[in-house]
Parts: C-alpha cells; sequence; structure tokens
C-alpha cells in the first residue's frame, strides 16, 4: 500500500522549498534507500542538482540528472521531469506541480508544499486528486 506524506512548510520561499528538498533526499540516502524526484522541468532539475552539491558543507548524497538513459549507478537519487526508470519508481519524492498519476509500483510518495499562494493552490489540488484515489495522507508541518 502507498505510503503518502504531505510536507507544508511555513515558508512562501522557493529557495527554502529547494533546502527542504535536499534534506529530506539526505535523509532518504542516509537511511539507505534511494529515490526518483520529480520535477516540472530541465531548470527545476539542474536547480536540485546544483543544491545537493552544495547545500550543506560535509554532505555528499549521490545523486544524477536523468534524461532518459539507463544510469551507470544503482544506488543513488535520480532527478528529472521524464517518467522514471522502474528501479527508481519505489520512493517517489514529487516536486512538481502535477500530481503523481501512475504509482503503482511506489511504496512511498512524498509531496512537499510551501505557502506561496500558487504553490500552495496547487498542493491543494493534489491533495484533492490523491484524496479521489482513495488514498490516506500523512501532513506534516514544517
Amino acid at each position: 500500500m502507498l505510503k503518502l506524506t504531505f510536507y507544508i512548510l511555513s515558508t512562501d520561499e522557493a529557495r527554502q522549498r529547494y533546502f527542504f528538498c535536499c534534506q529530506l533526499l539526505e535523509k532518504i540516502y542516509r537511511q539507505g534507500y534511494f529515490c526518483y524526484v520529480l520535477t516540472d522541468s530541465e531548470h527545476q532539475s539542474n536547480t536540485l542538482n546544483h543544491l545537493l552539491w552544495t547545500f550543506r558543507q560535509n554532505s555528499f548524497i549521490p545523486h544524477a540528472l536523468y534524461t532518459g538513459d539507463a544510469p551507470s549507478l544503482d544506488h543513488k537519487i535520480l532527478i528529472g521531469s521524464l517518467p522514471p526508470p522502474m528501479e527508481w519508481q519505489k520512493i517517489m519524492v514529487n516536486f512538481s506541480e502535477q500530481p503523481l498519476l501512475a504509482f503503482e509500483q511506489t511504496e512511498r510518495l512524498l509531496e512537499i508544499v510551501d505557502h506561496e499562494p500558487e504553490r500552495l493552490r496547487q498542493g491543494r489540488q493534489r491533495y484533492r486528486y490523491y484524496k479521489h484515489q482513495n488514498l490516506t495522507i500523512e501532513t506534516i508541518k514544517r
């Protein structure tokens, strides 16, 4: 059964949303897992890719941009706006504005919503979509 968590950030700053995503990815990696981060665009993917190298001085999180080609290493975080490869569907971080439509293979889905009005509206739409799919949703305020 899919475990779905919405992280509701108290900020409306996009930079804080990106930083929280990096912290979440670090936690996932430190727990021995890897995941796919679904973004809306190449620009978003590149921004997360850059921040994962720089957001914390002593942190190392193996990661790569996904452009449709099979990754060279299995155990790393993949970031991209394309549908994920099968092996990376177990844990998904949805950083995009759209709900994850195909989640049959997904065991854990993490959504990040901040208080910028448009992103908050989009987050509410995703929440309603998942509720309509009869999914149980956990909400964590940060």
